[in-house]
């Protein structure tokens, strides 16, 4: 935006932030994208009708040092209303992908491009509980208090953002009232409690829906429904921790769900090497080892060869079972990219 632009906004000036568009709205604010018409940098505007909420709101993003957390910018009040401005993330949430159709089957929505790029689910989760174990490994825990698919921001650069800070909390200062949303909250939220395991139980719903590309309610779900819906043993596990109705089952912070993911991770590197090689010894070996028992016992008329033949074929056959009963369970091949994430074929 040059200077005319801001010139011809100056109607929609509040302070020194000229009003470019609406970002969202909440229950009791709304969300606009403004300019700083002495910087001419863009930030994203929040109006609280509640100033004693938004207080507490900037004095907590004022504490909060991690990429993964807009930082806060300014603070000001006008009136009866209370403004925070902060870092603009440039984005789509994850709820405006999955509503989109652009984020399905566990794929991560690739903005840049326009198109679905494989591999990115798993990444997005472990970025989403590093974020986590942040705030919950503070010098006093912090309780986000709403994790839902709305509040976490995907950019074109593959960064992970939490935002909305307004129902956020230290451990032991429990809010006046309990903001939560359906299908994301957590049982005891319901009594009027709020601690870390209730932002586990949401990252629980949030991470099933993320590597299953479902947008269901995955409470009280056994490991069999999860690993029907497409998530392996491990991370059904994981899912079943975050989401057990007793607070005392489940992990106790985002650390021990970092934790969970990294193991989960380690896990599907080995069977994705188990099952190469398998692949490799069925299917390779096995081809190779039909081939030569044909020319030794075509061509050099040694009936030797028909042993070969007979192993080289138990070792397809077992390959060929072994593919049709993946086909029918709904099971993918698994390529390793990294440490911490995975692809699916």
């Amino acid at each position: 935006m040059n200077r005319e632009d801001i010139a011809e906004n100056e109607e929609y000036q509040i302070s020194k932030y000229i009003i470019i568009d609406t970002l969202g709205y909440g229950g009791s604010s709304e969300v606009k994208l403004v300019c700083d018409v002495n910087t001419e940098q863009f930030y994203a505007m929040k109006k609280c009708r509640c100033r004693k909420d938004a207080k507490v709101e900037a004095e907590i993003l004022r504490m909060l040092n991690h990429p993964g957390i807009p930082k806060l910018h300014d603070y000001f009040e006008i009136e009866n209303d209370a403004y925070l401005v902060t870092e603009y993330v440039k984005g789509k949430t994850i709820d405006e992908l999955q509503r989109e159709g652009s984020y399905r089957d566990g794929l991560t929505y690739d903005i840049t491009a326009g198109t679905c790029k494989q591999g990115g689910s798993f990444e997005v989760a472990v970025k989403l509980a590093e974020i986590l174990c942040y705030i919950h490994t503070f010098p006093t825990p912090l309780v986000h208090g709403d994790l839902k698919p709305e509040n976490i921001i995907l950019t074109k650069s593959g960064e992970v953002k939490l935002i909305d800070f307004g129902s956020a909390h230290f451990l032991g200062e429990e809010p006046e009232t309990i903001r939560s949303t359906p299908g994301f909250a957590a049982p005891e939220m319901e009594k009027g409690r709020s601690g870390l395991r209730s932002d586990v139980y949401a990252f629980g719903m949030i991470y099933a829906q993320l590597m299953s590309g479902k947008r269901l309610d995955f409470a009280g779900k056994n490991t069999a429904f999860l690993m029907r819906m497409g998530l392996n043993k491990s991370e059904a596990k994981v899912v079943q921790c975050c989401l057990n109705v007793r607070e005392s089952q489940r992990y106790p912070s985002g650390k021990e769900v970092l934790k969970a993911l990294k193991a989960c991770d380690s896990k599907e590197r080995i069977r994705c090497v188990i099952k190469q090689w398998k692949s490799f010894i069925c299917t390779d070996v096995g081809g190779v080892l039909v081939f030569l028992g044909l020319m030794i016992f075509y061509l050099l008329n040694q009936y030797r060869g028909k042993y070969l033949i007979l192993a080289g074929c138990i070792l397809l056959l077992i390959q060929l079972i072994s593919s049709s009963r993946k086909r029918i369970s709904g099971d993918g091949e698994y390529t390793v990219l990294s440490s911490v994430f995975l692809a699916e074929n």
